[in-house]
């Protein structure tokens, strides 16, 4: 129950802070291309979901030591 109320949220909250750098597109398509790649990892099951963890770790790692 409580995804119903957090994946919205926080897929609300992704567009918002996209559309403070970019104000030429509307919130709506940053939350529809959010909602597509949300749907498409999950068609994949768990591999597409394994795969998708490693793809956003490696992208942590890369902004933590370009940060540092």
């Amino acid at each position: 129950m409580q995804w119903l109320v957090v994946l919205p949220l926080e897929i609300i909250a992704a567009s918002i802070t996209i559309n403070f750098w970019n104000d030429g597109i509307d919130h709506a398509v940053f939350v529809t291309v959010f909602m597509i790649i949300i749907i498409a990892i999950n068609l994949f099951g768990v591999k597409g979901y394994g795969e998708a963890e490693f793809f956003f770790a490696i992208i942590k790692i890369i902004a933590v030591i370009g940060f540092m």
